[in-house]
């Protein structure tokens, strides 16, 4: 295994002297204080920016671990803690680019370069030098008296780095990065091939008749896109959600939604673009990590950090919660059996799955005398955009400003300064919300530069609220739907919990996945808030707030198919951690026949013969969240309790209830152990755990 000095040499020798010289004018060597200049920053610009930055950092390790002055706090853990921002600020935004751009240019030299990035956080880690360094600190009397904050800073440091085998021996520290550097690779690969395989798809109707049933917002998409794929006649689906759902949730021709259903199924599941072999390859490797750790499975190694401690307690709270909702999902699923047959007039049809929403959506408008069409005049993009930035600006005294002087990576983006209410900047966000061919499907916040804090120069937070809504057509101007308006709240409920932390320290920044929810899902209740709603959702032509009879309309159905709900996302946390404890291809057979043996229980209607949803199931794959998906219901247990505590839903929020969040579950972020945390506040043992049983009968 390379020492950290011969990597810097075996860096520093594919750099040549003119690449020095161009290095001056590298857009990603920008200061910490300038704006990024994402017009600037081409993909010639990523691998002599990024090989530079390895070099230094490198370098830097190296002068830590290699020291031979007393061990102090400051020369060892704050340095070791920090020796990654230098690389992070330009890599977090090169990361950034390509999840937004998939240009095949930029994809390219990303996957070349994200092994060699793996490798120095991996060295960071799990170094002998870097390892050797904290447990000859941990020995001194200035460790014996640190602080509070700053011994968990020295614990989390070591434990991580045991975790990662720093205590290992070299050639099994050598072969963990080696599967760090492989994991790097596939996680890139595996992104890019649902890219690809989803803007590989397209149906064109040339047949008005088959539109029955689509809103016309639907259709004008539909056009709008056929004509920008170079038709002059006819209408465009693809397989962006804002193409998909319209599709499932009205047409009336049951043919196309079962086209349009497969193939969102089925993306990345077969030809030149199939994940199955690289999911597979993810397992493997995450095994062979755990079994080196001496770990009994990935999910043991992977949930020691979290607030639910082992998979053992993770299964029991899904088994907890799938028998107690059960009977009521079972219920919901009969519900829509009999809408069917009395649509169609058949006492003994079956739903389908790609029946489900499309009768769900009936059953809304018959018994409910609501549609989500109804409400879209009151959602207008930017008034809701506006409305959850005003909501922030209440809860948290911040001003929110657009910038229209900052650099962006497309026309549509928008930036924004968030400053607090003295007046100082916190830092900037950008609202990148309309779908294009080359961008990353769903919704996600992004940190793309970390901030400074009391002690530390990071300069100012950068961050990144993402959509796929569909963009309007010149002179239109989109409209919502509520399930829309609670994606944005979501994430930006995830943007503020990360612009208010407030601790130094780089590591303790770092929540627990199991708690990174709390706060997204804890913004959505807003969207349930007639006072809070009354602040934007305005009638697109009149300027009226919406109805109060409308309102307690949409409120009705916030408890509707709720068990269907949670065991859809039972199900996707039973798969994580089945593929991730006990999978195994040669007892368990075929991986897509295995996944769906595991989803088959929590199903609405029987599964498509080639469902494949695994193979595009980016969270556990190219996401953050293997064995961790169950965080969402976790997350949702965990934000119910704590907004019941401090909001009336029937009451604008006020500053006093936000500086309560953000002191208490906010601004320390790790700095505490967020369970003792969450318990102190509720008054319970500090070691208790979430109720799942809270879920149900709970509207979501």
């Amino acid at each position: 295994m390379l020492n950290v000095s011969s990597r810097t040499e075996a860096l520093g020798s594919g750099i040549s002297a003119d690449s020095f010289v161009t290095l001056q004018d590298n857009p990603l060597l920008f200061s910490s204080d300038a704006p990024i200049d994402f017009e600037a920053i081409q993909p010639e610009h990523v691998e002599p920016g990024i090989e530079y930055l390895l070099q230094q950092s490198y370098r830097a390790l190296a002068k830590v671990v290699n020291s031979e002055k007393l061990r102090t706090f400051h020369n060892t853990v704050e340095a070791i803690d920090r020796i990654e921002i230098p690389l992070d600020r330009a890599w977090y935004v090169v990361s950034h680019l390509a999840k937004v751009n998939h240009s095949p240019e930029l994809q390219d030299i990303v996957r070349k370069m994200a092994p060699k990035v793996s490798a120095f956080y991996s060295e960071a880690c799990r170094g002998e030098g870097v390892w050797r360094a904290l447990v000859s600190y941990s020995h001194t009397l200035d460790a014996k008296g640190l602080s509070p904050r700053k011994k968990r800073l020295l614990d989390l440091m070591i434990k991580r780095c045991r975790q990662l085998g720093a205590d290992l021996p070299p050639e099994k520290r050598e072969t963990l990065a080696r599967y760090d550097t492989q994991l790097s690779e596939l996680r890139k690969l595996f992104e890019n091939a649902i890219v690809q395989s989803r803007a590989g798809f397209s149906l064109l109707l040339t047949d008005e008749e088959r539109l029955k049933g689509l809103p016309p917002s639907a259709i004008d998409a539909a056009k709008q896109e056929a004509v920008a794929s170079g038709h002059r006649q006819g209408w465009m689906f693809t397989l962006q959600p804002s193409s998909v759902l319209p599709v499932l949730r009205y047409a009336q021709d049951s043919e196309l939604r079962r086209e349009i259903y497969t193939a969102s199924r089925t993306i990345a599941s077969q030809g030149e673009h199939d994940n199955v072999p690289l999911a597979q390859r993810f397992i493997e490797l995450r095994k062979m990590q755990a079994d080196l750790l001496g770990k009994a499975s990935f999910a043991d190694l992977a949930l020691e950090d979290r607030m639910a401690r082992s998979p053992r307690a993770v299964f029991s709270f899904l088994t907890s919660l799938h028998q107690a909702s059960f009977e009521s999902f079972q219920s919901e699923i009969e519900m829509l059996r009999r809408a069917k047959c009395e649509h169609i007039n058949d006492p003994h049809a079956m739903i389908h799955a790609w029946d489900t929403m499309y009768y769900a959506n009936m059953v809304l408008a018959q018994s409910y005398s609501f549609s989500k069409e109804e409400v879209r005049p009151y959602f207008e993009v930017n008034q809701t955009l506006q409305g959850v930035i005003g909501l922030s600006q209440r809860l948290y005294g911040f001003q929110i400003e657009e910038r229209s002087d900052l650099p962006v990576w497309h026309s549509s983006v928008r930036a924004y300064e968030i400053r607090e209410s003295n007046g100082s900047s916190l830092g900037v966000f950008y609202a990148d919300l309309y779908a294009r061919p080359e961008k990353a499907s769903g919704a996600w916040h992004s940190v793309i530069r970390r901030h400074s804090t009391k002690g530390i120069h990071y300069g100012e937070y950068v961050g990144c609220v993402s959509a796929n809504f569909s963009e309007p057509t010149e002179g239109e101007r989109l409209l919502l739907t509520h399930d829309q308006v609670r994606t944005l709240f979501h994430e930006f409920g995830h943007l503020m919990h990360k612009v208010m932390i407030d601790v130094p320290e780089i590591l303790l920044r770092e929540v627990p996945w199991d708690y990174i929810e709390l706060p997204s899902q804890l913004m959505e209740n807003f969207c349930w808030s007639k006072p809070v709603l009354d602040t934007f959702a305005k009638h697109i032509e009149t300027g009226e707030p919406l109805p109060s009879d409308l309102f307690s309309r949409l409120v009705e159905t916030r408890g509707f198919r709720t068990m269907t709900y949670h065991q859809e996302r039972i199900a996707r946390s039973v798969l994580d951690l089945q593929l991730h404890t006990t999978y195994d291809p040669l007892k368990d057979g075929d991986l897509l026949d295995f996944s769906r043996r595991q989803l088959e229980p929590h199903a609405q209607a029987e599964l498509i013969a080639d469902d494949a949803f695994v193979a595009s199931f980016r969270h556990i794959f190219s996401g953050g969240y293997p064995a961790g998906y169950y965080a969402y219901l976790w997350g949702d247990v965990l934000q119910a309790e704590v907004f019941d505590a401090i909001f009336s839903p029937n009451e604008l929020p006020a500053r006093v209830q936000g500086d309560l969040l953000r002191k208490v579950f906010f601004a320390p972020g790790n700095s505490h152990d967020p369970l003792e945390t969450l318990n102190t506040f509720m008054g319970r043992s500090p070691d208790a755990v979430p109720n799942p049983l809270a879920l149900v009968g709970k509207q979501r």
